[in-house]
């Protein structure tokens, strides 16, 4: 019994890490959620999706897609390049978060191509975390794998950790549906770097990937200890998203 309750469970994280947070309950909707934005590409610790955050409802986030979407087109049309791209960014992860990852991949193709040999590395190593991230989300794994690598080099040469960081997670993400303990080194090296930018998002992401990929190994004591952290580490900075996937996790 215990064992088919964990493969139950193996599907159903496999499909929440896929689509969003749609398992979430339904009263966990009506809580504050945050936006993602692009800080300043100066910002060596924070990548695009670790960096300003704004309250919103569901409905709100919607609205400010609209929003954000509209002005990329503006800031097109006005030859803002690095604008231009820095608000796909944040349009693209939103729609990772409102679980329209076709749509997410669309918008960071978009803001790919917008990309020349003059625009801040910062910029095009979160551009390429965030095609990424989309194609994890359409489980298009290979094609994910090229875009981290050429992000992790990048951010080597660049002395940008939480991009490295960022790229390490969602490899990890990758590595899982052939490999639990790769996937566990991988997110284990990300953490390390997140720890050492002091990123408490990026520490509280890389607990919950550490405790899905010990659970997808049935190593349980080890994933409950990690979903654990992460709640503990997501109520201290106040995310209710953060804390709304931790409390899931642990309720398995």
């Amino acid at each position: 019994m215990r064992k088919d309750r964990r493969k139950i469970i193996r599907v159903r994280i496999r499909r929440n890490r896929r689509f969003g947070y749609l398992y979430l309950p339904i009263t966990l909707f009506c809580l504050v959620f945050p936006v993602y934005a692009p800080e300043a590409s100066d910002n060596v610790s924070l990548p695009a999706r670790e960096s300003k955050q704004k309250s919103a409802t569901i409905a709100a986030r919607k609205q400010t897609l609209s929003s954000l979407l509209s002005a990329a087109g503006e800031l097109r049309r006005a030859n803002d390049t690095k604008k231009a791209i820095q608000t796909l960014n944040e349009a693209g992860h939103l729609q990772l978060d409102l679980s329209q990852p076709n749509e997410a991949l669309a918008t960071f193709q978009q803001s790919r191509a917008l990309l020349d040999q003059d625009i801040d590395p910062v910029i095009k190593i979160d551009t390429l975390n965030g095609l990424a991230a989309a194609y994890n989300a359409l489980t298009q794994y290979s094609r994910a794998k090229l875009l981290l690598d050429d992000a992790r080099t990048l951010s080597d040469q660049n002395n940008y950790p939480a991009g490295k960081a960022e790229a390490l997670l969602l490899l990890s993400e990758c590595q899982n549906n052939e490999s639990h303990g790769e996937a566990l080194s991988t997110a284990g090296e990300a953490l390390s770097i997140w720890q050492s930018v002091g990123n408490q998002r990026g520490i509280v992401r890389s607990h919950l990937a550490l405790g899905t990929y010990y659970y997808a190994q049935a190593s349980l004591v080890e994933a409950e200890q990690n979903f654990q952290t992460a709640l503990d580490l997501a109520r201290q900075i106040d995310d209710a998203l953060l804390q709304s996937e931790s409390l899931v996790y642990l309720g398995f």
